[in-house]
């Protein structure tokens, strides 16, 4: 009989993570590496630069709390695991 977490991982990693979370997370990635490098070559990091990477990590901490709370995929594979959890934790 196959489960909700079962389920969860037939589905692509692409149906799972909402577009707009994914772009900001490759955006957010991409800000970390340029400050990398740039801090690599000994240049330091413009504050209009570090204001930008403060506005998407922000956007994308919203972004995901508001998915969580809308009940996405995201959260429904925490909550399969904690059901998961509690009835392994039933059986003992």
């Amino acid at each position: 009989m196959a489960t909700e977490e079962d389920d969860f991982q037939r589905v692509h990693i692409d149906q799972r993570v909402p577009p707009k979370i994914d772009r900001l997370a490759l955006y957010y990635h991409n800000l970390i590496y340029i400050k990398y490098y740039w801090e690599t070559i000994g240049q330091q990091v413009d504050p209009t630069f570090a204001r930008e990477m403060q506005r998407v990590h922000n956007e994308l901490m919203e972004e995901i709390e508001m998915e969580q709370g809308q009940g996405g995929l995201l959260d429904r594979r925490e909550k399969a695991l904690e059901a998961r959890k509690s009835k392994s934790i039933r059986r003992i």
